[in-house]
């Protein structure tokens, strides 16, 4: 079952090696030796327990799909494993990641860091390894599209996004089942799945309001079959970015009210607001923008004079939110890292 895609031989010794100290060059050199027996294995025993857990269920649902997608292109020698033995990295949402390749096999990445992690939270590396594999199966089904496809910010949330629902998804039906030492983590996402679609995940863990993203996307949908006019069209965009700019002020407000001294529960209050009214605006700025102005190229309509008012007041309003953006930049960031190590991350 493992003889083609568990076999790592001298293309793995490439990429594995623990970070060393500085020794004598013979010491060293078997220290590497070891290292990379150590990570081999390791990773050897992940893929075999992944594979294990997948093949115990005989439901056919949309990770165990996902996964035998993927391990057709192992078998067929089309995407390897391998850890990266120069990464000295211990960002843990970034641990596992796929490395496309247009034209040859791909690969799923781990960090030396990831591979030392499983041997404590083992469930949490397991679903990042499908996590991985979403982005591997929609290489598979798009072709070459989906390297282009993935230069583009949109798009490339969109695919971290389907990569975060399967995830959850294999944390709620096969993980939390069986395992009793989940982590904050991998209950917070198998959480958010039915408690607001992964809206909070995305908030918090990607930093993108996913409400504004399909909110806009979902009126471009609407144009196009017909449900929506022009005129309802931008009254939805002024209404949706006043929200925003409304949000950005109250803020804004509080922070310069006479309180300069608020409780602790006040506090984390602005911190949290603070934040989310960020997100919400780069959001509209990164990624709302672009998505309008595919619909302004999709139908012509939209660009009619008689629109032309609208359009500029539009832009108006994003300017607005690009002015008043100064104030919560430096918070996204803090606010963000701070609510990441409360999940164990």
């Amino acid at each position: 079952m493992y003889k083609r895609y568990l076999v790592f031989g001298s293309f793995l010794l490439l990429f594995t090696v623990f970070a060393c100290q500085t020794v004598s060059p013979q010491t060293e050199a078997a220290r590497t030796t070891t290292s990379h027996k150590v990570d081999q294995d390791r990773l050897r025993d992940l893929l075999k327990n992944l594979d294990q857990v997948i093949m115990s269920s005989t439901t056919d649902d949309l990770v165990r799909q996902t996964y035998m997608a993927v391990r057709k292109r192992m078998e067929s020698g089309h995407l390897y494993f391998l850890v990266d033995k120069d990464s000295t990295s211990k960002d843990i949402l970034q641990g596992v990641y796929y490395s496309p390749n247009a034209k040859g096999s791909s690969w799923i990445i781990c960090t030396p860091y990831i591979i030392k992690l499983s041997q404590t939270r083992p469930e949490l590396v397991l679903s990042l390894l499908i996590n991985a594999m979403v982005f591997a199966e929609s290489h598979a089904e798009k072709g070459e599209s989906f390297i282009l496809d993935y230069k583009n910010p949109l798009n490339a949330f969109l695919y971290s996004m389907d990569a975060l629902y399967v995830q959850s998804l294999f944390i709620d039906q096969y993980l939390a089942k069986k395992a009793s030492n989940l982590g904050a983590y991998e209950r917070y996402l198998a959480d958010g799945l039915g408690f607001d679609g992964l809206s909070s995940v995305a908030m918090y863990v990607v930093g993108v309001d996913q409400m504004i993203v399909y909110g806009v996307m979902e009126l471009g949908k609407n144009l196009g079959d017909g449900s929506l006019e022009a005129k309802s069209y931008f009254d939805q965009l002024d209404t949706l970015f006043d929200t925003v700019i409304a949000r950005m002020l109250e803020v804004v407000a509080v922070r310069n009210s006479v309180n300069q001294s608020p409780s602790l529960e006040d506090g984390e209050n602005q911190k949290r607001s603070s934040y989310i009214a960020g997100v919400s605006a780069l959001s509209v700025l990164h990624y709302g923008l672009a998505i309008i102005d595919g619909h302004l190229t999709a139908y012509p309509a939209l660009r009619n004079k008689v629109w032309e008012p609208r359009r500029l007041a539009v832009n108006g309003r994003a300017q607005r939110i690009k002015d008043n953006l100064v104030y919560f930049s430096e918070k996204i960031a803090s606010y963000r890292a701070e609510y990441l190590r409360s999940l164990g991350l």
